[in-house]
């Protein structure tokens, strides 16, 4: 019996044992699920089950091949042979095949009996061969690109998307009109929005009358036919505030209010519509001629270097520059690193490792990651996944030169094969030591705070204007993002000064209302089922909107009503810029998820003015010029790319799978503004070379006397869009600039600058005035050491 008792124990002790380590092993993806049961919904906590079921379920399909390339051609190749057709069915919906994926359902259903879920994914797979036929086919096929390129074929040689040219009208080139909401071109090959119609209705009528992603996605495949409303069944119709804003009277409002703006996808005549599932972009002056270069980045295929010839176009020019050995990334950055004048450039690989790039002075790169300490190799990323989905470049000892956080996708997730099986690498803080990269993860306070969670931004700024960058950090665990105090360049200290109960993803510190005070915003992450129940029907629930946190005596108060229209969807990329010069931000939201079923448009939003004030609203106006597209968005930086005095917007599109992949655009800004601006590169002494950190103060003098004030904070904007270091200030009606003030984080000097001049570009120095009058971006090609 002793023994017995002694065998019970040692297996209580076992198990209490396994439990203890299985917590905290997995601590962050079973905290943020503890969260979500107890912060949400019933409704909202299955969309969230229902999510990560099905994420993690194709995400662990996904590995390297015998080739290096990520993506399901092992599983193809291994697995695919011995699934029924439903299931190859659903995996090919994700391979972007999608008439075969209705055939084997179809197949499926006739031979094993219908269910739910197949019907399910029937629909979805008749709506997405809609769109590849009808809107993809027109964009690509005008460009000859009918044959894709090897990176987007399977593992027999075929094309990963159906491409159908006799659907191609050769006239079209308003590219943006093509599946954006409202929709304007209407599909001429029907059979698959038909299909979908057939599919949604007998979902709703056979299965789940209540069910509000069916009732979307039926309204959506008669828009798609100029069937919506007077096809609709009457009692599926949609009839709510997200309509109108995109088909209704409020539509009418925003084209009448804003009927001054102009824009185009200029995309393929300018030679940058990458093609595939776009993440990252970085806009700089790479060679230092006057004219911001493009670099893209996408999941699937290898980075695109695009040189600014002069404004009038790009050309392709990566293995001429080095970049030629960069493929499959995520997310990307630029900065300079080692102070020369010249931006280096930093990217991620989640099927490998991330990679720093040092510019050689002449416009071409050096993979210098080990060189610079960023890693030791060899790297073990067989057994780490090191996936990096945020970097914020800041200097936070305030010793001349640009430090580095690197956010990782962290949480540990069990039960799972593929790259989920891995140790996932933890979020890591790198302080720059004369050009060399030391860990100080833990000596800043850091490894408790970001242990096994998934950081998918940060930002820097200073936000209390004690002379030091302070740090947020965004993660997409509801109440788990967090602001970070600055203690004198030594450590980071989590702080209480803002009430957070979302779930994040793209940050920026900014200042929205023109205070001087640094404000915050947070873009949400949302789901599908849950966003189709609060943006399109204005359901009640958690909060997955944009949010502006505007600092009010050092607290961060919430503003979630600053961006109207009530529009619920989460995001992916956002940017911001001025894209009709009165200084007030504009916004641009890549929305979407994994989800194959996310059908959203993207959202742009105008800053609103009261006289000379900003008044830190925002008008949705992505029913406008094709911004509403529901290709899912990760990079977006608004930037003049031809130097005519307005900002432009590169966006980058496509999703997690290869069936999401789409060309990017650049809406190209023709809009009748004829209002007042100023550029502003710094070039900094004691503070790192491009003045990252630096807060600029811009007083002019409007036409009726009337003072103008704008603030800008020098930094690159927000993760998967790295936008470039140079201050396109919007000032209205501005006859004159009357001072410019610089606050140097390095030297703590705040320094006034006179005579600035409208409608150029100046570059402020740090110590020895500015160099005025300038009509392009570029500095100086000398190379000068940072003194």
């Amino acid at each position: 019996m002793k023994k017995i008792k002694k065998a019970g124990i040692v297996i209580i002790m076992a198990l209490v044992g396994y439990g203890i380590y299985f917590y905290y092993e997995y601590k962050g993806v079973l905290d943020e699920a503890f969260i979500e049961a107890t912060s949400v919904s019933s409704d909202e906590f299955e969309n969230y089950i229902r999510f990560m079921l099905y994420f993690t379920s194709f995400l662990e399909k996904m590995d390297l091949d015998e080739n290096g390339k990520f993506g399901f051609n092992t599983y193809a190749r291994e697995h695919y042979p011995q699934l029924n057709n439903f299931e190859k069915g659903k995996f090919n919906v994700h391979m972007g095949k999608f008439s075969e994926a209705i055939e084997q359902i179809e197949t499926d259903i006739k031979e094993n009996g219908e269910t739910e879920d197949k019907l399910f994914w029937q629909g979805i797979a008749y709506m997405r061969s809609a769109e590849s036929q009808n809107c993809l086919s027109q964009i690509i096929g005008e460009t000859n690109k009918i044959n894709l390129p090897s990176r987007l074929k399977d593992i027999s040689g075929k094309d990963l998307i159906e491409i159908n040219s006799n659907s191609i009208d050769h006239k079209n080139h308003n590219h943006a009109q093509f599946c954006s909401l409202p929709i304007k071109e209407y599909h001429k090959l029907q059979q698959g929005s038909n299909g979908a119609i057939r599919v949604f209705k007998r979902l709703l009528d056979n299965y789940d009358s209540d069910n509000k992603l069916y009732r979307w996605l039926l309204n959506f495949s008669y828009m798609t036919l100029n069937q919506f409303p007077q096809s609709v069944p009457a009692e599926y119709l949609i009839k709510s505030d997200f309509i109108d804003q995109f088909y209704g009277q409020q539509a009418d409002a925003m084209r009448k209010k804003y009927s001054h703006l102009s824009f185009a996808d200029q995309a393929t005549i300018l030679g940058v519509d990458t093609l595939d599932a776009g993440k990252g972009v970085a806009v700089e002056d790479f060679d230092r001629d006057g004219f911001l270069d493009i670099v893209a980045v996408g999941l699937y295929s290898g980075a695109q270097y695009y040189k600014n010839e002069g404004g009038v176009r790009f050309v392709e020019k990566t293995k001429e520059v080095g970049l030629g050995a960069v493929a499959q990334n995520h997310i990307i950055s630029a900065a300079d690193y080692d102070n020369d004048g010249w931006m280096d450039l930093f990217f991620s690989t989640p099927s490998t490792y991330f990679r720093l790039y040092r510019n050689n002075r002449d416009g071409t790169f050096t993979d210098v990651t080990f060189e610079s300490g960023l890693l030791t190799p060899p790297v073990n990323y067989q057994d780490t996944w090191i996936f990096t989905w945020g970097t914020a470049w800041g200097d936070v000892d305030n010793d001349g030169d640009l430090d580095l956080f690197i956010g990782q996708r962290g949480q540990n997730i069990p039960l799972f094969g593929g790259y989920l099986a891995k140790d996932q690498m933890d979020s890591m803080f790198f302080l720059n030591e004369n050009g060399k990269f030391i860990d100080k993860t833990k000596e800043y306070g850091l490894t408790d705070i970001i242990a096994n969670q998934g950081i998918v931004s940060a930002s820097f700024g200073d936000y209390d204007d004690d002379g030091y960058a302070d740090l947020f950090l965004s993660t997409w665990t509801r109440t788990k993002s967090v602001l970070l105090h600055n203690v004198k360049g030594k450590r980071f200290e989590a702080t209480n000064l803002m009430d957070h109960d979302k779930t994040g993803f793209m940050s920026s510190f900014l200042d929205l209302n023109h205070d001087g005070h640094l404000d915050l915003y947070q873009a949400g992450a949302g789901l599908a089922y849950t966003v189709t129940d609060q943006a399109v029907f204005g359901a009640d629930g958690a909060n997955y909107a944009n949010s502006i946190y505007i600092n009010e005596n050092g607290r961060f108060t919430e503003k979630r009503e600053y961006f109207r229209g009530n529009m619920h969807i989460g995001s992916m990329g956002v940017s911001y810029g001025d894209i009709n010069n009165d200084g007030c931000y504009d916004f641009y939201v890549g929305t979407g998820d994994p989800e194959a079923w996310h059908i959203m448009p993207n959202l742009m939003y105008v800053g609103e003015t009261k006289e000379a004030e900003c008044t830190g609203y925002l008008d949705n106006i992505s029913m406008l010029h094709g911004f509403g597209t529901i290709q899912k968005g990760h990079g977006i930086v608004f930037f003049d790319f031809d130097n005519d005095g307005d900002q432009d917007i590169y966006s980058a599109l496509g999703g997690m799978w290869p069936a999401d992949i789409w060309p990017n655009q650049l809406f190209v800004n023709d809009s009748a503004i004829y209002k007042s601006w100023v550029k502003l590169r710094l070039r900094g002494r004691d503070t790192n070379y491009y003045g990252i950190g630096a807060k600029i103060k811009v007083t002019a003098t409007g036409k009726k006397g009337k003072k103008i004030i704008r603030h800008y904070h020098m930094d690159n904007k927000t993760g998967f869009g790295s936008a470039p270091y140079l201050a396109h200030i919007g000032l209205m009606d501005a006859v004159s600039i009357k001072t410019i003030e610089v606050s140097w984080p390095a030297s703590r000097q705040k320094k006034v600058y006179n005579s600035v001049e409208l409608n150029k570009l100046t570059i402020l120095d740090e110590n020895d005035g500015m160099i005025v009058g300038l009509n392009h971006t570029s500095l100086p090609k000398t190379v000068e050491s940072n003194n």
